[in-house]
């Protein structure tokens, strides 16, 4: 089994990143390298990951499987049993 490259034109080195398009959300999403090569996503190394800019107007979401969502405005999202916890009524 060969790893997977980075899908940048001219890198070679092995993807880390799993990166999607919502051209009618005019979203990205980037997380970790999905388990199966996907046609309809793209694989990134560490450093083009790392990098990514969105288009202008359009808004990237950075998954880390420690931290949740990240929808780029510099604050984590709150995921499993924190949300859960946001929503709860305190008596």
């Amino acid at each position: 089994m060969h790893a997977r490259l980075c899908s940048k034109t001219t890198c070679q080195r092995p993807a880390v990143y799993s990166l999607t398009y919502d051209y009618q959300g005019c979203s990205i999403a980037i997380g970790p390298l999905s388990l199966e090569a996907d046609p309809n996503s793209y694989d990134l190394c560490q450093t083009h990951g790392e990098h990514l800019t969105p288009p202008s107007g359009w808004k990237l979401y950075r998954h880390d499987l420690l931290r949740g969502v990240n929808a780029g405005n510099g604050m984590p999202s709150t995921t499993g049993s924190d949300s859960a916890d946001s929503h709860r009524v305190r008596q």
